[in-house]
């Protein structure tokens, strides 16, 4: 199935935070899951694992997405940024995915980059988003449309 997302050019978009408890494991977080979740969660693991690890070192083109509507707030999303980075995506493909990538899966030529011409929301952060995968955690800029937020 890899392999044909990859020759065909397919975009996948995952949400990889639901499953980190099981991925990367921690018992308190899989201790929150009801019982018949945890033990499906549990039994399923190592092929979840690996899917996840196929998915990661493929050359699928991969969107950044959530579903996690019902769980956070739209200033925790960070967490799937953090569940990413575990799993081994680099810091700039993980940007590219929520940024670029997600641009060409909506069809819209004007987001994406930052270039004259182009709708731009701009970010920054006082920690290094490379290096540090909590880091997009504690925004400090935003940039919408040319205006500056205040955070």
């Amino acid at each position: 199935t890899v392999r044909m997302l990859e020759d065909e050019g397919t975009y996948l978009v995952t949400t990889y935070w639901p499953m980190e408890d099981v991925v990367h494991p921690d018992s308190a977080g899989l201790g929150y899951m009801d019982p018949q979740r945890r033990r499906k969660s549990l039994l399923f693991g190592d092929q979840l694992k690996e899917t996840r690890a196929m998915i990661v070192d493929s050359k699928i083109k991969k969107g950044y997405g959530t579903d996690l509507i019902d769980k956070f707030h739209n200033y925790e999303h960070w967490v799937e940024f953090t569940a990413w980075r575990k799993s081994g995506v680099g810091a700039l493909e993980t940007l590219r995915a929520a940024t670029s990538v997600n641009a060409e899966i909506c069809q819209r030529e004007d987001l994406g980059v930052i270039a004259p011409g182009k709708t731009a929301d701009i970010a920054a952060w006082h920690r290094d988003i490379l290096t540090d995968i909590e880091a997009i955690r504690d925004c400090d800029f935003v940039m919408k449309e040319g205006r500056v937020i205040v955070l």
